[in-house]
């Protein structure tokens, strides 16, 4: 070689990887392969469920609306094997919260169903509440109002003050 040093390997002439270098490379990738799995498999199974709930939480709301004019036709007094027809298949799936704020009225048994469709929202709900099998009482329940951080000052008779 030019200059008196030793040439190395020309570029044609490269050595194959060694075994070791080869089995390094395939644990190398097996583990890259299990990481991937360890992630995609739970990553996918989540997305599975959360479209299913969202699915099944679609398929309860469409199917326990009432329609106004069904509600306005409800009369007390009414049995329910007569309200059949246009009662919906299922109950609002959502109602804890308004059933704390308005509870059942004594020795009766309500259902709740929605006053719309919207998924994104409850509304306002009605109650039917059941004697028996008879209508006894049906009512509108709105939405709860947001709390507000600012106090109002209370002024006024009730509380004492001029």
């Amino acid at each position: 070689a030019p200059g008196g040093g030793t040439a190395g390997p020309a570029a044609g002439d490269a050595q194959p990887p060694s075994e070791s270098a080869l089995r390094l490379e395939r644990e190398r990738r097996q583990v890259r392969r299990g990481l991937a799995t360890a992630v995609a498999v739970p990553a996918g199974l989540s997305a599975a469920l959360g479209a299913i709930m969202v699915g099944y939480y679609v398929y309860a709301t469409m199917n326990s609306v009432l329609r106004p004019s069904d509600y306005a036709a409800l009369r007390p007094g009414t049995s329910l094997g007569a309200m059949d027809p246009v009662l919906p298949r299922m109950e609002v799936i959502d109602s804890g919260a308004r059933r704390a704020e308005h509870p059942e009225p004594p020795g009766l048994s309500c259902r709740y169903y929605r006053a719309d469709a919207n998924v994104l929202a409850v509304g306002r709900l009605y109650r039917l509440c059941f004697d028996g099998d008879r209508l006894a009482r049906k009512d509108v329940l709105l939405p709860p109002r947001p709390a507000t951080t600012e106090t109002e000052p209370q002024t006024g008779p009730e509380t004492g003050a001029p």
